[in-house]
């Protein structure tokens, strides 16, 4: 766990004994009124309930066990404003306290609400979008990029005191918790402008018009992919594959991509997810397999030897019984403005030479490409390396959002592609892999962001193809299918687009 996630899991702790706590003393307080009483008992011990719901309904996996209750947390804030609000009127605590409880408890209601609208398939106001933007991005800078669209980027709301402070333990917890809500208050509203304009950058995208970029030159060779399934490590569910792969169907997609955790399936789950693709496979979809790579060994020591030997067998493993017709190596996330040096540009080098050797020597048609990021030097190193004549790779992977930054994010990774096609080698192959966050961003923001993409792949040649990502909302909230199983607007600007590009296709000889 990282430095920034166990902060995030200390304050979600801290939150939580608070409100337990101070729900028990108020709750046997015979003196307070009844329904002050009622409230801040629901809110006590129905708060981390609520919260788990609130995650586990956010993943298709859960989520459509828990998509009716997907009201409650929002009601769960709405109390808690309630009770925060009620503290302070009826005098139980001074404004010095209240006033940054209410504030919180009001932007995390907010949020809660866009959230929820924006789940259901409703077009909040993009003003209601702001808090819960501006609390991913919070997430992001904390733990990871990864972090912005996790259906854990959920905070859960403080609850407001009722009694004087007398012994200097209460008073410290009191001072503690002013510091605690105003530091939030603070770091959201300073996070709210930067969420604002990356919202607001959404209205600039998908105003092309397709067939006038994509006719410009017929790109029958575009290949267009549908990313499906979580995170495989277990047999794959019967209703997942059957709503992944009926999708794809729809969309009339060429390649299916799936992510493989190597250390967590067996020759079963393998054999299992080859069967169930095979119908699709004889209808010549093509297979990309997808597998995350940790930090290169920094010594070659017995023990970093032994790992990489395991990583390899996997490799071949996987390669063996799925038949895949391309391998992704997927580096880890870099933070922006670290650095690489020869010596561990070698070691990368070696590393991915040898993993990629151990997937030829399983299936020697598979063709082994590498995904990066564009932040970093170790990115741009590393891809360079792998799309030039010097390295052995079939080509690179880049992933284009969700971003903090918003459409500026998007854009900007888009332009750094293009800067990079002019020193890459023809023979290497170029694929992006595109999603958005539509529960945080709306739906509007996802349809605009994949038209953008896809009609700007398609008038560029050095991009081979492109994968949509994801089919559901899984470990991430990119999905094009929501976790109820509500189609959102993606899918029909994807297939309409897809079908442009299929109309584009030169007659076979």
């Amino acid at each position: 766990m990282s430095g920034g996630a166990a902060i995030v899991a200390l304050l979600v702790l801290v939150i939580v004994a608070w409100n337990v706590a101070e729900a028990g003393r108020i709750a046997r307080r015979s003196t307070l009124p009844f329904l002050f009483r009622l409230v801040t008992g629901l809110v006590g011990f129905l708060v981390v309930p609520a919260w788990l719901l609130e995650i586990g309904g956010a993943s298709v996996i859960t989520g459509r066990a828990l998509g009716s209750l997907g009201w409650f947390w929002t009601l769960i804030l709405l109390l808690a404003l309630v009770q925060a609000l009620a503290s302070w009127l009826l005098g139980l605590v001074s404004a010095w306290v209240a006033a940054p409880l209410v504030a919180f408890n009001a932007i995390l209601l907010l949020a809660g609400a866009a959230r929820y609208a924006a789940a259901m398939g409703h077009a909040p106001p993009l003003l209601f979008l702001v808090p819960g933007h501006a609390l991913a991005q919070l997430f992001a800078l904390a733990v990871g990029p990864g972090a912005f669209a996790s259906p854990a980027a959920v905070l859960m709301p403080l609850m407001a005191p009722a009694r004087a402070a007398a012994a200097a333990l209460g008073r410290a917890s009191r001072a503690g918790l002013i510091v605690l809500a105003t530091t939030l208050v603070a770091a959201l509203a300073w996070r709210s402008l930067p969420a604002w304009r990356a919202l607001r950058g959404y209205d600039g995208l998908g105003l092309e018009r397709a067939t006038e970029l994509i006719t410009a030159r017929a790109r029958g060779d575009l290949r267009i992919g549908l990313e499906v399934l979580p995170l495989l490590s277990a047999a794959p569910s019967a209703a997942l594959l059957r709503d992944d792969l009926a999708l794809a169907e729809s969309l009339a997609v060429h390649t299916l991509a799936v992510r493989v955790r190597l250390d967590r399936v067996n020759n079963a789950t393998l054999d299992s997810l080859d069967r169930a693709l095979e119908p699709m496979r004889r209808d010549s979809i093509a297979l990309t397999v997808t597998f995350a790579l940790a930090g290169p060994a920094r010594s070659q020591d017995a023990a970093a030897a032994r790992t990489d030997a395991r990583v390899a067998a996997d490799v071949e493993r996987t390669v063996r019984r799925l038949r895949p017709e391309r391998l992704v190596m997927e580096l880890p996330a870099s933070p922006r403005g670290g650095t690489l040096d020869q010596a561990g540009l070698a070691l990368w080098t070696e590393r991915l030479e040898w993993l990629a050797g151990a997937a030829r020597d399983a299936r020697p048609s598979t063709r082994i490409l590498l995904q990066t990021g564009v932040i970093s030097p170790r990115d741009s190193a590393l891809r360079a390396w792998a799309s030039g004549t010097a390295g052995t790779l079939a080509g690179v992977v880049t992933p284009v959002g969700p971003d903090s930054r918003g459409a500026a994010g998007i854009l900007a990774t888009l332009a750094t592609l293009e800067r990079w096609s002019e020193t890459t080698s023809p023979a290497r192959e170029q694929w992006i892999v595109v999603s958005g966050a539509p529960v945080l961003e709306g739906d509007d923001a996802q349809r605009r962001l994949v038209r953008h993409v896809l009609v700007w792949a398609a008038s560029r040649a050095f991009v081979r193809g492109i994968v949509l990502a994801d089919a559901n909302d899984y470990d991430r909230m990119t999905g094009l299918r929501s976790a109820q199983g509500r189609l959102r607007a993606a899918v029909a600007e994807a297939a309409a687009t897809v079908h442009v590009l299929s109309d584009s296709t030169p007659p076979s000889p």
